[in-house]
């Protein structure tokens, strides 16, 4: 099993081998008569459809982080998305911020 495009602040206390990102993302889009279009796009194009709130800044994951598909906060809100306080591995030297 593996978690992906999940902003890694909520996977804190899973294994480290199955939290990440995916280099492609798939979703379907609607043409303006409502016809499905199935697409594919790269991470580094994926940013316009990501937010990141100002408390993202004070999270240890903050520079490698995407940010949370913006749909889902529409929807759902921030509520469960808290800054992390863990050291990653995979970020060095980096440590959490003040707060």
């Amino acid at each position: 099993m593996f978690l992906v495009d999940l902003p890694l602040c909520t996977t804190d206390a899973l294994p480290a081998p199955v939290r990440g990102y995916v280099e492609f993302a798939f979703f379907t889009e609607f043409d303006s008569l409502g016809a499905p279009l199935e697409r594919a796009t790269r991470v580094h194009k994926e940013v316009k459809n990501r937010v990141k709130r100002d408390d993202c800044r004070r999270c240890a994951y903050d520079a490698g982080c995407l940010g949370v598909w913006s749909a889902y906060v529409d929807a759902f809100g921030w509520d469960e998305f808290v800054p992390s306080r863990a050291i990653p591995r995979h970020l060095g030297e980096r440590r959490p911020g003040p707060g």
